[in-house]
């Protein structure tokens, strides 16, 4: 909303303290910058003296002979903005690609080494728990079959099952990885592809686990093995009992593989419940412009429990029971008890339903606690205490169960998350005190000293020290009681922490909740009860399922052997490497007082991107390493080599000054020699036999002839001429036409981006001009971001100079020749103007001179790069660079255009109109062509008037 008068505007926001901080050492060292001294002394360009030893930058006064040759590491020169690369500078220690550096290029090509993702087996025998890989959307699967694994009775007796179905034989092996595979993540790829399980989709957990054990559990009775029900299989029975009589009762039982606590019902009694108490006793108000967040309720199993699983129901009124015996419709009680209690039981929390108002289903994220030790009854539902049974009545005792896990659903959403499972692992016993920190003593304790436990887990004995682990796809870590129930309670409770219960754990992710009787042995079903002090052994596997872990174990073993061999062949070369790197630093570092003192010294022409390899260790691939060839690759110019005209090679001293080949004391590489696999100086070409006197001059009759087409440029940019002025001109001084001359707009935007607002430059200037165009079409350096590409240039493939290079190292590939046309995008079919408001007028002479310096700077780079050359040239875009005068516009074709352009401006979606400042004069100077006075009246030279109106029958003229 607009500010109303009188009220302030807000301040912009203040940066903080290290912004603030940061942006003034920037400024200071830009401030710093631009008064450090120059690193190039352009005085040649007006005195024309020494062009040589300037040119290719070995004169003794040269600025850059006395900067460090070595950027020693943590250290930066001060370099004035917009200077030339520094041929001198050979070896940057701040480069975090250098040999130097503790991880090289050569290390990342070997890949991960295999031991970091493998697990070790102890003195003890223990092994870490194995992650499984996700392939997609597998977390589900994962989380299911991990705990399948954990638990013992299902891991024994699935591994001894015969193997009738590829589904289960691919399982087996997923187990049999788990447990004896030296690998931390296993892939169950093929048991998902046996499966015909859709890796890329997301299913649900308890859904997955039903129709997984259900499919085993017919699978396996077929071949004798019907172990699922004994594990996981609970009874129940529903009763109906009359109210008249209570010896009147009806009784159905059923069978149960997991018992549902639905939280919707709950949940939703508890939050009314709250808010009718939050009604009546009213609170502290919270601050203004906060938002107190809702803080859900936390509800216990137990509680869930016997309101959704073990409902107890009034049947009467219109919802009476016929009992049977009473012959008639009478009020009666209907409640659910527990007739058979398997060794594990699975209780899953329900935590989706769906929103009759919004129309969706929902994820309810409350947080529910849930016991460690849960005790049920048979013949009743929970236990309520530990209240002695009377008499000899067994049924009604109480049965405890121990939580070994639950498995968890990280989302927001009911359609979507992340599945993860928290086990107990119970097969460490007795390694797994000492892996918790505890003495061996307590390893070794007998059962006679341990404490002794009275009531419904006397069988199992005194509970151990065991480990609970984390299982998320591939991370699996450990967790201990304590960390594991307040790391839950953290991620469903916010602000001030809360006490944390050691005897219950809870969890706003927790939704299948895994418990094992406590008079149950783990691996009781398949190996029966140990004695107290026996151990517990894994029975062995069987030959098939040996051998798959045999020949996993052997690979995994060959590829840590294969990686040490070629970590010791890298280590060699990177060894040797660092050596010459070395050495020939310290080689620089003596020759530098002799360069900065502007002593004569022998210097070679080294290329840039060759020696940038050489010193990241970039030269030598790791295949060629492998095979035992570390030799030094030849150096390779590329395009920094020329053929002059007098010597059969030579240097382009431009590839100096665009920082493609630098200056390196010969003495300096000699000393280096072959040491170490270093340098030989006789590969590189030498200073004194590598430089040519032509090639300097004609690099400096290139930049004069670019400096007038530079200077013609600007001066064409800010001299156009409107069709009104020049129809003036015509009508009432009597000038010829002719002196105005068409040019698109598109190029003269163009060349406004290159000349810039300051057109009058100095020497040293267009310079830096002249080396940047010749950098972006000579050496192949991209163009700025933002240049205009435009559809109107003519593209002509240019050869590349042949240079013998090798296969191993990239070569400098040469972009394509553009030619720059001026009537580009204006002209019809009949060679006239179409589009009048896309162009402008500017003054002949100064383009005929324009193309005619273009053509001479064109003629000196032929003799410089040959005719391959990659540089734009000018061009009009008709035959023989031919002019259009203002008189050559086609009325005909420009009326189409026009009513083309305006019917996509119909067509367009209305936007804001934004104008330009000349848009109604070139509207103005369009509509003066629509006048056929002036076009009778004007008569041109070049161009007669005549064939502005063209016959559809006469031949247009040829467009180059």
């Amino acid at each position: 909303k607009p500010y109303a008068a009188g009220s302030q505007v807000m301040a912009p926001k203040r940066k903080s303290a290290g912004t603030a901080k940061a942006a003034a050492k920037a400024a200071a060292a830009q401030k710093l910058a631009e008064a450090a001294p120059p690193l190039e002394d352009l005085k040649f360009l007006t005195t024309e003296a020494n062009l040589l030893e300037a040119f290719y930058r070995i004169a003794p006064s040269d600025p850059c002979r006395a900067r460090r040759p070595v950027q020693e590491e943590n250290s930066t020169d001060l370099v004035p903005p917009g200077s030339f690369p520094n041929p001198y500078l050979a070896i940057d220690l701040n480069d975090k690609q250098g040999v130097w550096q503790k991880e090289t290029a050569l290390s990342k090509a070997l890949g991960q080494d295999p031991a970091v993702a493998c697990r070790h087996r102890t003195q003890q025998g223990f092994l870490r728990p194995a992650g499984l890989r996700n392939l997609g959307a597998t977390c589900y699967l994962n989380s299911l079959l991990q705990y399948l694994f954990f638990n013992l009775d299902f891991r024994y007796s699935f591994l001894r099952a015969p193997a009738e179905s590829k589904v289960v034989a691919t399982l087996q092996e997923v187990f049999a990885l788990l447990a004896e595979a030296e690998s931390l993540v296993v892939d169950p790829k093929d048991f998902i592809t046996a499966a015909r399980v859709d890796a890329l989709e997301q299913a649900d957990a308890t859904e997955f686990s039903a129709l997984l054990l259900d499919w085993l559990q017919r699978e396996l009775c077929a071949s004798g093995a019907a172990f699922i029900p004994a594990l996981f299989e609970g009874g129940s029975s529903t009763i109906v009992q009359c109210s008249q009589d209570h010896s009147h009762f009806s009784e159905k039982p059923e069978c149960f593989m997991e018992l549902r606590a639905g939280l919707s019902p709950v949940a939703a009694a508890l939050e009314a419940k709250e808010a009718a108490a939050g009604n009546r006793k009213s609170g502290p108000k919270s601050k203004a412009g906060k938002k107190a967040a809702k803080k859900l309720p936390t509800i216990r199993l137990e509680q869930i429990l016997e309101e959704t699983a073990f409902p107890e129901e009034i049947l009467d009124g219109s919802n009476q029971w016929l009992c049977p015996r009473c012959d008639r419709k009478v009020d009666a009680r209907r409640s659910t008890r527990l007739t058979k209690l398997p060794p594990y039981l699975h209780i899953t929390v329900e935590r989706y339903h769906f929103d009759v108002d919004k129309e969706e289903r929902r994820r309810l994220a409350h947080p529910v606690s849930f016991p460690r030790r849960l005790e049920l009854r048979l013949g009743g539902a929970l236990a309520r205490g530990r209240e002695a049974p009377s008499g000899n009545d067994t049924a009604t005792l109480p049965v405890a169960y121990e939580c070994i896990g639950y498995l968890e659903h990280v989302s927001d959403s009911a359609h979507s998350g992340h599945y993860r499972a928290t086990l107990l692992r119970e097969d460490e016993e007795p390694h797994v005190t000492k892996v918790a920190g505890c003495d061996e003593a307590e390893v070794l304790e007998s059962a006679t000293k341990r404490q002794k436990v009275d009531g419904p887990d006397a069988a199992a004995g005194a509970p151990q020290k065991r480990s609970w682990w984390r299982l998320d796809d591939e991370t699996v870590t450990t967790v201990t009681e304590h960390e594991q129930a307040s790391c839950d309670k953290a991620e469903a409770t916010e602000g001030d922490p809360v006490p944390v219960d050691p005897a219950r754990i809870e969890s706003a992710t927790a939704y299948l909740v895994l418990y094992r009787r406590c008079d149950h042995d783990p691996g009781q079903l398949c190996q029966g009860r140990r004695a107290p002090q026996q151990p517990r052994q894994s029975p062995p596997l069987t030959e098939a399922l040996q051998r798959c872990v045999d020949e996993h174990n052997t690979e995994l073993r060959r590829q840590r052997k294969e990686f040490e061999s070629n970590s010791l062949a890298v280590e060699r070369f990177v060894g040797e490497r660092r050596r010459a790197v070395t050495c020939l630093t310290e080689a620089l570092r003596q020759h530098a007082v002799g360069l900065a003192e502007g002593q004569r010294l022998d210097l070679s022409f080294v290329p840039a991107g060759w020696l940038e390899r050489f010193l990241r260790g970039e030269d030598r691939t790791l295949q060629n390493i492998l095979e035992g060839d570390a030799s030094i690759v030849a150096p390779t110019y590329a395009a920094a080599m020329l053929k002059g005209p007098n010597c059969p090679v030579a240097i382009d001293p431009l590839a100096i000054w665009c920082g493609e080949v630098k200056l390196l004391p010969t003495a300096a590489l000699a000393q280096v020699g072959g040491q170490h696999g270093g340098l030989d100086s006789s590969t590189l070409l030498q200073a004194d036999g590598a430089m040519n006197e032509e090639v300097a001059q004609l690099v400096f009759k290139a930049f004069k002839d670019f400096s007038r087409e530079f200077e013609l440029k600007a001066k064409i940019q800010g001299t156009r001429y409107s069709v009104t002025e020049v129809r003036n001109e015509v009508e009432t001084a009597g000038q010829d036409p002719n002196v105005a001359v068409w040019i698109s707009l598109r190029q003269l935007n163009r060349w406004r981006k290159a000349v810039g607002e300051a057109p009058d430059l100095s020497p040293q200037q267009l310079w830096r001009h002249f080396v940047q165009e010749v950098r972006e079409y000579r050496f192949g350096t991209p163009i700025a971001e933002g240049a205009d590409e435009a559809s109107d240039e003519e593209v002509v493939a240019g050869e590349a100079p042949t240079v013998d290079v090798p296969p191993d190292v990239k070569e400098v590939t040469l972009p394509k020749v553009k030619q720059l046309t001026f009537l580009g995008g204006l002209l019809c079919s009949h060679g006239l103007v179409c589009r009048p408001r896309a162009a402008a007028l500017v003054s002949r002479a100064d383009l005929e001179e324009l193309l005619q310096v273009s053509e001479e700077k064109d003629r000196a780079c032929r003799k410089i790069w040959g005719a391959a050359s990659s540089r734009p040239r000018l061009r009009s875009g008709l035959r023989e660079n031919e002019l259009l005068s203002f008189g050559a516009v086609c009325n005909q074709c420009r009326g189409a255009v026009a009513g083309q352009e305006e019917a996509k401006r119909k067509a367009a979606p209305p936007k804001q109109a934004k104008r330009k400042a000349g848009s109604k004069e070139a509207e103005r100077e369009g509509s003066a062509f629509n006048n056929s006075v002036f076009l009778s009246s004007a008569k041109t030279k070049d161009i007669p008037m005549e064939i502005v109106k063209v016959d559809d029958a006469e031949k247009p003229p040829l467009l180059e």
